[in-house]
């Protein structure tokens, strides 16, 4: 019987540890949409001890160490208790945890040893209070310190949210699709946009004061869209440091005027925690009928192609 286990624990093992790994790696690239849900343990990203987690247990498995891989396992499982916890208490969920959670603990089931009990409780004991002690998290996006008048485009009826972040490659996507779009609608007075920069990167932080300085001292949609473009850009050439990003827009033409953009920053806050922003990109629609949310780049596109 117990050979019967070894010959599928092993490439079990390796097969959903690789899982495991390639789940996080998705959720490094960003693929589809961005996902503010963010924590540390030591001050070391989780998607970093995900990798470095699968990594171990990929080669306890390949070494046949089945015992050290189950002790591993149990602290893990303790460690996402409190994870899929923390989830359920900011009622924000993450696809990518969830399913990195389930492939831990099917891992834990397979590697289960039934008179390593007192060992097991004793690991399940020490991965929850290490996260209880070491964990660090957001489920909503912050800014350090925030805004003004927050900037909005058009007197249309429908008001349209529109939740991006400079660094983010599917809001990149979005910015240059939706763009002609956006400009559609508010000329005809369908809508009425706002942009809301939302701080998945940090680049984002720094970034919105810049957008709203420009539009302090040009408000038009078509400043928004330059200012954006370049803000873009900027995040491509991993443009970080104030002045350097100064000297960029300055060779580029644009003007601007600092201001305080704490009260603007506070309203965009307010509207994350109402919106429950989760992803970048998304798109809020509100109507008197109600209000819709979309994520992804061709989900928003395809329901700002509906506002008549």
């Amino acid at each position: 019987m117990r050979l019967q286990r070894e010959a599928y624990l092993r490439p079990l093992t390796v097969l959903l540890a690789l899982a495991g790994a390639g789940v996080t790696l998705y959720y490094i690239a960003c693929d589809d949409a961005c996902r503010y849900l963010t924590g540390s343990v030591f001050g070391v990203d989780l998607k970093y001890w995900g990798i470095g987690y699968m990594g171990g247990v990929l080669v306890l498995g390949l070494l046949r160490r089945t015992l050290w891989n189950f002790l591993l396992l149990s602290f893990g499982a303790g460690g996402e208790v409190f994870l899929v916890g923390f989830q359920v208490v900011h009622r924000v969920f993450c696809p990518y945890c969830l399913t990195f959670a389930v492939i831990v603990l099917v891992l834990f089931a397979l590697h289960v040893q039934p008179g390593k009990k007192a060992a097991m409780l004793l690991c399940v004991m020490a991965g929850l209070l290490t996260f209880l002690l070491a964990f660090s998290g957001s489920a909503t996006p912050v800014y350090a310190a925030g805004p003004v008048p927050v900037p909005a485009f058009g007197k249309g009826p429908v008001n349209v949210r529109l939740y991006t972040d400079y660094a983010c490659e599917p809001c990149q996507t979005l910015e240059t699709r939706a763009e002609p779009l956006l400009d559609a609608l508010v000329r005809k007075d369908k809508i009425r946009l706002t942009f809301i920069d939302t701080p998945i990167h940090t680049e984002t932080k720094l970034y919105v004061k810049y957008y709203l300085y420009v539009l302090r001292e040009s408000p038009t949609l078509a400043s928004a869209f330059r200012i954006r473009a370049l803000l873009v850009e900027a995040a491509q050439k991993k443009v970080r440091d104030p002045a350097e990003l100064e000297a960029f827009l300055v060779v580029r033409g644009v003007s601007f005027r600092p201001v305080d953009v704490t009260p603007t920053l506070e309203v965009f806050q307010g509207y994350l925690r109402t919106d429950r922003v989760q992803f970048t990109p998304t798109c809020v629609v509100e109507t008197r009928a109600g209000k819709k949310t979309y994520t992804g780049v061709d989900d928003i596109v395809a329901a700002l192609k509906r506002i008549r």
